[in-house]
């Protein structure tokens, strides 16, 4: 429409992709106290930075390594403040930064941002942009590692509105001119982009052939993928031509540079543009068998079977729903679906054959142990410290004998609560009264003890039935 330019919605949708971390600088004024102090956008920075540094490595990026590396920074914020480092404090905030990037509060799904367009004719309307910044990835060692999206390395690199391959010319190119005047830490920071942008293009074509080799239909091999590997080899050939002017360059100004600071930015330079060409060279030879890789991954999935409907999000489509539900509703479906996640298993059978070959090994000789088993010699214990103390026995023995008139258990036990005796002490007379109840008893107790017959002790303490207790000479009815 008048007034609107296409350019205007990309740099609508550039400005969109830094709204997570807006939101999570923001976030830093709602969290727990003890985390307060933390940048939340300052330590995100450097998470993208530890991940891109590490791209093209054989090394995982997990939690571990990003508290480790981010872990010097929160205890400098702390000191900031006053503040001893905390370890646990330090986790926090390293699940909270993660969190953010990956987007754990919508189960990791991608980012969704909705902004203003309009049409030619001049109607306006509300388009979404999806995109993520950080996502779990499996790793060949068979663990996963966190990886950054292009969206985040652009935004790391300040240059969201360009594709890889003309960041990657931008960026050679940028080298060129700075080599040319003089500038040279200043083409030392621009090698480091440019480097990393080559990384950043090996990973995408990557991607591509191992989506191949996983589901052939997941990649457009038809139009897509043929002109995206004829424009990559011709990408690659110009930047091979690129890399040897800059490398023959950088060499010409090592042979004439005295200084010793500004020689190790240009042989950073020199180091980093021959790390390029070396990576283009191979990315060069996996082109030329990319065509294979499609081949033999249709070969090998031709009859395979295939999935008619989307498998289900693990987390979002399973574990929610059935955390939420009712625990009959849950426990129902667990019931009739924990079989589904076991293996049928054979049950054992009998083998002739095994048994009579079994049966027909040379007998073994025996082995000595390895361990002595000495024997314990054991020391007979002339007493036995007592549960109770004496004098607490005592005064139960005395409360016994001066039972002025029959009762019950229940009511004595009350008295004692009542008196606010001890709970030892009221142990202590159910004990008696059980000892003295018994058939092996010894005569001559300090009361009589009967049962008393459909009646249940009434206490809060101890359960079982009601015993009736009355003196020594008195005849229980």
């Amino acid at each position: 429409m008048p007034g609107w330019a296409n350019h205007l919605t990309e740099k609508t949708r550039v400005l969109l992709h830094i709204i997570p971390l807006i939101e999570l600088r923001q976030g830093d004024a709602r969290v727990a106290p003890s985390l307060r102090h933390y940048d939340g956008l300052a330590l995100a920075l450097k998470v993208f930075d530890l991940i891109v540094d590490h791209m093209g490595l054989d090394r995982e990026i997990d939690k571990a390594l990003v508290l480790k590396t981010l872990s010097p920074m929160l205890s400098s914020m702390d000191a900031a403040e006053g503040l001893a480092p905390d370890i646990k404090a330090h986790e926090a905030m390293t699940d909270r930064v993660l969190a953010a990037l990956r987007n754990d509060a919508e189960a990791r799904r991608p980012f969704a941002h909705s902004y203003q367009d309009f049409e030619d004719d001049g109607r306006a309307l509300r388009r979404t942009l999806e995109f993520r910044l950080v996502s779990d990835e499996f790793h060949p060692s068979g663990g996963t590692t966190l990886r950054l999206s292009n969206e985040a390395v652009n935004l790391y690199l300040r240059a969201l509105e360009l594709d890889i391959e003309d960041a990657q010319a931008a960026a050679e190119a940028v080298v060129q001119s700075q080599l040319a005047r003089g500038k040279f830490d200043e083409a030392a920071e621009s090698a480091r982009v440019a480097h990393l942008q080559s990384v950043r293009y090996q990973e995408k074509l990557d991607r591509i052939l191992r989506d191949t080799q996983r589901d052939v239909r997941r990649v457009d091999w038809k139009d897509a993928v043929p002109r995206l590997l004829d424009d990559a080899r011709d990408h690659i050939s110009t930047r091979l031509r690129t890399e040897e002017t800059i490398i023959q360059a950088a060499r010409d100004r090592l042979e004439m540079l005295p200084d010793e600071q500004t020689r190790s930015h240009v042989t950073l330079v020199y180091d980093l543009s021959c790390k390029c060409r070396l990576r283009h060279t191979e990315l060069h030879q996996r082109l030329m068998q990319a065509r294979n890789v499609f081949l033999e991954a249709h070969e090998r999935q031709a009859l395979a079977g295939h999935m008619v409907t989307r498998a289900p999000e693990i987390y979002a489509d399973i574990f929610r729903p059935l955390m939420a539900a009712s625990k009959a509703a849950s426990g129902d479906i667990l019931s009739h679906s924990a079989p589904l996640f076991i293996g049928a298993q054979a049950s054992p059978g009998t083998s002739l054959k095994s048994l009579v070959l079994w049966m027909l090994k040379p007998k073994r000789p025996p082995t000595a142990p390895d361990i002595l088993i000495e024997q314990a010699s054991l020391a007979e214990i002339a007493s036995e410290a007592p549960r109770f103390p004496e004098a607490l026995m005592a005064e139960i023995r005395a409360i016994l004998k001066g039972l002025p008139s029959p009762t019950t258990l229940s009511a004595l036990l009350a008295e004692l609560k009542t008196r606010n005796l001890s709970v030892e002490s009221r142990q202590l007379l159910a004990l008696m009264a059980l000892e003295q109840f018994a058939s092996d008893a010894t005569e001559g107790g300090p009361v009589e003890v009967a049962r008393s017959p459909g009646r249940f002790i009434e206490s809060d303490e101890f359960a079982g039935d009601e015993l009736k207790i009355a003196p020594r000479n008195e005849v229980l009815s």
